[in-house]
């Protein structure tokens, strides 16, 4: 009975995706799937089929959400919704009637995107650590679930899929999936991919990528991505090669209530034979409490960078760990009072607006 209430409301009239319960049922693409995958009544594949059709993806995910099932989850993947409607739900939404091949251009365009982006988001993923590899595959096969159910509704009413969609929350999906997809359309729109390193952020990078390897978006100018897509190929280039060692925010610590201390501790040091100053001096840059280690001209050697949670802190860095390295000679600690500027950012809003004064 709780199918049967479930497989209904999924395919009401005032469901857009009941116009396009999959695309994988256009007649064409129906006809392929049938052709190289003659088991199709298995599990497996319609396993398969989820990873592969956005609409039936979505449709799948607000069944296994509903209420009924009682299966809430925070972070769903494919598995996990597969596994939440059993075998028989399963096939039953993936059987579905077949839709005629007419008008369905862009759909078919906007689903080679969706199937790029997901497969980027999955491989930034591994790669990166920043989420499962298997959660970043649904997101990014679902990141543009406004624009399908807007789209789809158009054509089920006879519009043309010309008409961008309007900007509006997608309701339809669990809370969890749905903040991420809005966050990562908005990183997206400002081309700040690059300046969140959570979920959405890897999201939106991964659309890019997508663009960037030619599946664009239904309508897209190819022209659009010449600023933002090979920065952003180029950069993961060079994070691959080492040349970028990581990302960093610069942040007020007055503002944000952070009383952590940083010292400027100059080092000097031994030489060796054979390594000169760099074996200890990369030894040095190993502890936990160093941030920054530079080789200096003039009268010490190094200049380290050290943070800690107090004055104590920071002393007992320096009496017990660096100071009894074998190799280093002396030491002498400088304490942060206050930052003007960091990294090119002036600090407490940089203060007041007064100019410099410019000679003529």
């Amino acid at each position: 009975m709780a199918d049967e209430t479930v497989t209904n409301s999924v395919h009401s009239a005032a469901d857009p995706l009941s116009g396009l319960p999959s695309i994988l049922a256009l007649r064409d693409l129906h006809r392929r799937r049938t052709v190289s995958q003659p088991t199709a009544s298995d599990d497996a594949h319609r396993r398969t089929m989820l990873r592969l059709d956005p609409p039936l993806a979505m449709r799948a995910l607000r069944m296994a959400a509903a209420p009924v099932f009682g299966a809430h989850q925070d972070a769903w993947t494919l598995a996990r919704i597969a596994d939440a409607l059993g075998p028989s739900l399963l096939e039953r939404a993936c059987d579905t009637p077949l839709v005629d091949v007419v008008g369905t251009a862009p759909l078919r365009q906007l689903w080679l995107h969706a199937l790029a982006t997901a497969h980027a988001a999955e491989r930034l993923a591994a790669a990166s650590g920043v989420m499962p590899p298997d959660e970043a595959y649904l997101l990014g096969l679902l990141h543009d679930a406004p624009t399908w159910t807007h789209w789809i509704a158009l054509r089920q009413n006879g519009a043309p899929l010309a008409t961008k969609p309007q900007k509006r929350p997608v309701a339809t999906l669990p809370p969890a999936i749905a903040t991420v997809l809005e966050r990562a359309a908005d990183l997206y729109r400002r081309g700040a991919a690059a300046t969140d390193a959570g979920p959405a952020g890897l999201l939106a990078a991964a659309e890019l990528l997508a663009e960037a390897a030619g599946f664009l978006h239904p309508g897209q100018d190819a022209a659009a991505l010449v600023d933002s897509a090979p920065l952003l190929l180029d950069a993961a280039a060079a994070e691959a090669d080492g040349t970028i060692l990581g990302y960093s925010a610069v942040v007020d610590r007055l503002k944000a209530g952070d009383r952590r201390v940083t010292a400027l501790i100059e080092v000097r040091i031994s030489p060796e034979r054979d390594g000169g100053f760099d074996r200890l001096a990369r030894r040095i840059s190993k502890f936990d409490q160093v941030r920054d280690c530079f080789l200096m001209s003039g009268g010490y050697d190094l200049a380290v960078i050290v943070e800690g949670k107090d004055l104590l802190d920071v002393a007992t860095f320096v009496s017990e760990k660096l100071s009894t390295l074998g190799g280093v000679l002396s030491t002498a600690t400088r304490f942060e009072l206050k930052a003007y500027k960091e990294n090119g950012f002036l600090a407490n809003g940089g203060g007041d607006e007064e100019r410099l004064p410019v000679a003529p």
